[in-house]
């Protein structure tokens, strides 16, 4: 068992990309890290800073650095889940030595999302949204029993869903099932709507490219073994993950009643909005403050994968930020939590642009891992078929490219349908699986337009920035 559950946790960890191994020497002025328990971590050491003050003065310095180089904007980006703190930090340090915009200053927001910690979570600390060691351990058993149990009653669903989700390909338009009829329609719909309501589409590439591995359901038979486990295991430690996109807003200590319960990042957000300022030009909380109400910075909030639940907690947190663009890729955000967190911030400022970036379909339908022993399908595939339980369609994850089309008419009212981007990047043409979003220069407007697809350089030779 203890194999089994080691090989389920670890398989999207091939999607990650390559990063350098050595750490920018400026890290610390770019990355705010949390860890499980909400608390910052120092990257260097890699050791929770506890302390009040010494985390207010790492904090103080991003700001610093930001007032020094006296630039106008700020890029939050925030990454997705399965990231373990030494790739979060080594994909930092790439992504901060390739980030080349003269003009907004980069902040990197990690978060301790590795898939032994998270099932670990599950299984031995959590109960009923709260850490509980004791009781944790002590049920522990229960829950494995538990965990094997729905594996195994999950057996038919999950073999049947691992089929004919991958069944769903490239073919002649009258086998098309309901899902792409439905996607057909509604995408005609929105190409075909009056200029002045009409949602930004953006399709780079082909849908095309597929090979005959990709098309035929059974090409390793193990994949049926792993099936009900990816639903019975991945579950827990999906809700674990889930747990700790919160937690970088709130610490485990925010609902016990207890003093400086606020995180890192909160304070960070809380700087750069200047909302309580005394005559020190600090924060409530003790930091410092990088500008005011009338001169904040400009905003570019970047959530890749479970990032877009991230930035959604920070876009309900601090709406009055100065945001300009909101950017998700590959968002395993759910589609009602998009609407009831992005489009009140569009509805409020019509400069703010809304940016949703998709693989093609079926290239995430069919993405492989582990020589095809464990069922295709990307991570959001795996949210909406696996992970989670959907009760309805909005339930979905807004980063698949067949839910976004199918609900934007909907989600987006038409007030700021001109404000919204949806792009598909195609076969041949940007990031091809899930975990490669990270892997292209981002943060530039031109990508999420599907305009300029650029790759980071993986071997870059790091150097200070001063």
């Amino acid at each position: 068992m203890k194999a089994i559950l080691t090989f389920m946790l670890l398989i999207f960890m091939y999607g990650c990309s390559v990063a350098p191994k050595q750490l920018h020497p400026d890290i610390n002025k770019h990355l705010v890290y949390i860890d499980k328990r909400g608390e910052l971590v120092n990257p260097a050491t890699q050791k929770s800073i506890k302390n009040e003050e010494e985390a207010n003065s790492y904090i103080n310095n991003i700001i610093g650095d930001f007032e020094k180089k006296k630039k106008k904007k700020i890029t939050l980006f925030i990454h997705g889940g399965l990231n373990t703190f030494k790739n979060s930090t080594q994909k930092a340090s790439q992504i901060i030595e390739n980030y080349n915009d003269s003009e907004s200053f980069l902040i990197f927001v990690g978060w301790q999302a590795g898939p032994y910690t998270n099932y670990l979570d599950h299984l031995l600390f959590v109960r009923n949204g709260e850490r509980k060691p004791y009781l944790g351990i002590a049920t522990s058993p229960f829950i494995l029993v538990e965990d094997i149990a729905e594996s195994i009653s999950h057996t038919p669903r999950a073999v049947t869903e691992s089929i004919m989700s991958q069944a769903s390909v490239p073919k002649p338009l009258i086998f098309d099932s309901n899902e792409e009829q439905a996607y057909r329609n509604s995408r005609k719909q929105l190409l075909s709507a009056p200029d002045d309501v009409k949602i930004n589409i953006k399709m780079t590439g082909e849908t095309t490219g597929l090979k005959l591995k990709d098309i035929i359901p059974i090409v390793n038979p193990l994949k049926f073994v792993a099936a009900p486990f990816v639903d019975g295991l991945g579950s827990g430690a999906w809700d674990s993950m889930s747990r700790r996109t919160e937690l970088l807003i709130d610490k485990d200590s925010t609902f016990q009643g207890q003093e400086s319960s606020k995180t890192a990042l909160e304070k960070l957000l809380s700087g750069i909005e200047c909302e309580s300022v005394n005559t020190q030009s600090l924060t409530m909380d003790g930091v410092q403050c990088s500008g005011n109400k009338v001169n904040q910075p400009e905003i570019t909030l970047i959530g890749h994968s479970m990032g877009s639940m991230v930035a959604n907690n920070i876009l309900s947190r601090k709406p009055n930020l100065n945001y300009k663009n909101i950017v998700y890729m590959g968002a395993a955000a759910k589609i009602k939590d998009l609407e009831a967190n992005v489009v009140p911030i569009l509805l409020k400022n019509k400069e703010v642009k809304f940016y949703n970036l998709s693989l093609d379909p079926y290239r995430e339908i069919s993405e492989s891992h582990a020589l095809d022993s464990v069922p295709r399908g990307s991570l959001l595939i795996w949210i909406d078929t696996y992970f989670t339980r959907i009760t309805s369609f909005s339930d979905k994850t807004a980063g698949h490219w067949f839910n976004i089309i199918r609900s934007a008419n909907t989600i987006f009212p038409d007030q700021v349908k001109k404000q919204v981007y949806l792009t598909k990047f195609g076969f041949n043409s940007g990031p091809q699986n899930h975990g490669e979003f990270d892997e292209y220069k981002f943060w530039k407007e031109t990508f999420w337009k599907g305009e300029e697809i650029s790759l980071l350089k993986k071997d870059v030779q790091l150097k200070n920035e001063n």
